[in-house]
């Protein structure tokens, strides 16, 4: 008897700890987007790419080498790449950057703001 007295206290414990533990959702994958314009201060052709968190996104077909001016929608920090795969040097920017010292980008990274 005092077994199952002791073993009914326990399972009782684990339940209630079980029950006032809070369970954290799944956050998924965080995105933003950018605008990609192949004139100054948003002009010309645009497109907007989805960018999710610290991901290598390439620019789509039209934009290569042709982009000169963005806008992190998000005002999320942003590098831009002159290669495909967001290895050759950055440039940084965040927010709207109407005119690009150059339009040769070809790949961004962006990532969810630290606050």
């Amino acid at each position: 008897m005092h077994f199952t007295s002791t073993l009914l206290a326990v399972v009782a414990a684990v339940i209630s700890l079980t029950a006032a533990t809070p369970v954290a959702e799944p956050q998924g994958i965080i995105a933003s987007a950018v605008e990609l314009c192949t004139s100054q201060y948003l002009q010309g052709r645009c497109t907007t790419i989805i960018t999710p968190t610290g991901t290598c996104v390439e620019f789509p077909q039209g934009f290569h080498n042709d982009v000169s001016s963005v806008s992190s929608l998000d005002e999320w920090p942003c590098n831009l790449y002159h290669d495909d795969h967001c290895t050759s040097a950055p440039y940084f920017f965040d927010g709207e950057q109407d005119v690009l010292p150059t339009h040769d980008f070809n790949s961004v990274i962006c990532t969810a703001p630290t606050n």
